[in-house]
């Protein structure tokens, strides 16, 4: 009577039921599977151990996709963290001469008053290559720029040349050009 009022048959419930019975064995089944191969390899991602289940998965018929298969070491807490790959490239903390900031409280109402210095890596194959950038404070246009292979100061010394040369006619006897460091 309760399956009439939802429209199905008890069949159909019945077979509900040992789908989901066959669908947690099966998971069961994966999941002891994927313990034993992260014995040898446990830094394993999702897609290997997809490619390493098949003939596994085709010998006992159990039909799982990557993303499902995803799901499940999810909420087993099975999936491997990535690690991410970082460069520290500013070191604020030295026993050098530091400058004054000259832009504390500075107005800058026009452009070529103020010019901002940064330097970014960029992830390139295996290795970095790093842009130098001088922004002009006001139109936030990138007035000079140079992209090196090397952190040293070839490149910000070629990004000032440039932004200098583009703006000869129009620079202020009073520019300031810093260094953003974060």
């Amino acid at each position: 009577m309760l399956c009439g009022l939802f429209g199905k048959s008890r069949q159909a419930w019945y077979d509900a039921q040992k789908q989901t019975q066959k669908e947690e064995f099966h998971n069961l089944m994966l999941l002891s599977e994927i313990r034993r191969l992260r014995l040898d390899l446990p830094c394993i991602g999702v897609d290997v151990l997809h490619y390493q289940l098949t003939e596994f998965r085709f010998c006992h018929g159990i039909k799982v996709g990557r993303d499902k298969l995803a799901n499940l070491l999810r909420d087993n807490v099975l999936l491997i963290k990535r690690k991410t790959r970082s460069v520290k490239t500013t070191w604020s903390h030295h026993r050098y001469f530091k400058y004054p900031n000259l832009t504390v409280g500075k107005k800058i109402l026009m452009p070529n008053l103020l010019w901002v210095s940064d330097i970014t890596y960029i992830l390139i194959g295996r290795g970095f290559v790093y842009l130098s950038l001088i922004t002009d404070a006001y139109s936030r246009k990138i007035v000079g720029w140079a992209l090196e292979d090397s952190l040293g100061a070839i490149g910000p010394v070629t990004a000032l040349k440039m932004a200098i040369k583009e703006n000869k006619s129009r620079l202020c006897a009073d520019l300031i050009h810093c260094i953003f460091l974060k």
